[in-house]
Order: C-alpha cells, then structure tokens, then sequence
C-alpha cells in the first residue's frame, strides 16, 4: 500500500476523525486561527492557493502549522492537462503541499506523473448538472488499473457514489458535507453523512464549519455521526 495512504489512515486511528476542513475563503488569519482551534478534530486541510493569494513565507507557514498538528496539506487545483504541463505545474507545490487533486479527463498518463506528492483523483463532483456522471465508470477504471502499477502516487478517489466507497485499495474522499443545508444557490448539493448507509474513508467539510458562529463545537457534530 501507498505510504502516503497509510500515513493517513495512521491519522484516522489517532485523531479518531476521518474528516479534512476546506477552506474557500481568502483570508489566510482566519485559517490560521481555525486549525489552531479545531485542529484535534480534523486530519488535513483542503485549500486553494488562488484563492488565498499567498505568498511564498505564508505557504511556507502554513504547511509548518499543518505538521506541527500532524495535518496533511492538501492543494485542490484540480490540475487537468497533458502530463508535460501538469509535471512543470506540480512543481510548484512539491515543497509545501503533501497532496493534490487531478481532473484526469486528459487520459490516465497524467497519473504516471513522478512526484513526492499524493494524487486525489477527481472522478465525481457535488454539483448539478456536471458532465462526469457519464463517464465516471470509464476514469474510476483506469484510476485503479494504474494505482496497481509499483509506485504510483494515486492515494485516493473524490467521488459521491456510495458503490465507489467500497473500495479497500484506495481511500475515498466525499466533498460536498453539510448537517443543515442541502444546497447553496449556485449548484452546489450537500450531502448529510448520517444518512449514508455506506460511508467514504474521508469527508470533506467545508462552510458546514467555516461559516459556523461556534466551529469548534460545530465540528464535533460531524465526529459524532
């Protein structure tokens, strides 16, 4: 099994939580504070660094805060492009991320990419009317024939089909949960995890717990379910 993957699983058992905190906003203080208040409670952080603006010192404090809390850092740019770019892209974050997420919709070269970093692979998303519903079949295939291949770096699927979350080679990751709401007004869907009768090796919860008045307490509702 992956390194990377056990490393995470290891996290699961000692922080006795499965869930990753996405942080959408751009201010880099509240982010801080957040994982210094909640960091117990969560095992990585999902962020988007257009979305911050950081610059370099702030990346670099950052992915430190993370391992001073035994956190992974995760870079969801959903790099999507031919394995030349995506390769020079890549490098850019392979000092201060320890996963990012790829759109393989180019074909499965671009999960034969060399780097120290863990892939998370796109092959569902939360949001109406999104064309990966046809062939995600087609990429959840060629995602686990390459993760057979020696030292790939595919550590997990994002996807929302409970069939895709029995899976016991790679980890699965569900975006898109919330305990109160079912949408927001832009096309995304939540999902409630309670009401899974099969459930993904990870959540990811994002304004479930960034936009809540108490994120500490909010949290702990998620761990409870």
């Amino acid at each position: 099994m992956n390194t990377k993957i056990t490393d995470i699983i290891k996290k699961i058992d000692e922080k006795n939580s499965n869930i990753i905190l996405a942080f959408d906003n751009d201010n880099f203080t509240k982010l801080c504070d957040l994982i210094n208040k909640i960091h117990s409670y969560i095992i990585g952080v999902k962020v988007h660094n257009e979305i911050l603006n950081l610059t370099n010192e702030q990346n670099i404090l950052l992915y430190n805060l993370c391992k001073n809390y035994s956190l992974f850092l995760w870079e969801d740019r959903k790099f999507n492009d031919i394995s030349n770019t995506v390769m020079k892209q890549l490098k850019k974050y392979e000092d201060i991320r320890d996963f990012v997420s790829i759109c393989p919709i180019s074909g499965p070269d671009i999960l034969r990419i060399k780097s120290n970093l863990g892939f998370f692979v796109l092959i569902e998303m939360s949001s109406e009317q999104n064309l990966f519903t046809p062939i995600t079949n087609s990429i959840f295939n060629f995602v686990v024939q390459e993760a057979n291949i020696p030292n790939n770096n595919i550590c997990g699927i994002i996807c929302q089909k409970e069939k895709y979350f029995r899976n016991d080679k790679l980890l699965t990751i569900k975006p898109g949960i919330h305990l109160t709401n079912t949408k927001d007004n832009v096309g995304q869907k939540y999902t409630n995890p309670k009401y899974l009768q099969t459930k993904p090796s990870l959540f990811v919860v994002g304004r479930g717990i960034t936009e809540s008045e108490n994120p500490l307490e909010e949290i702990k509702k998620y761990i409870s379910i």
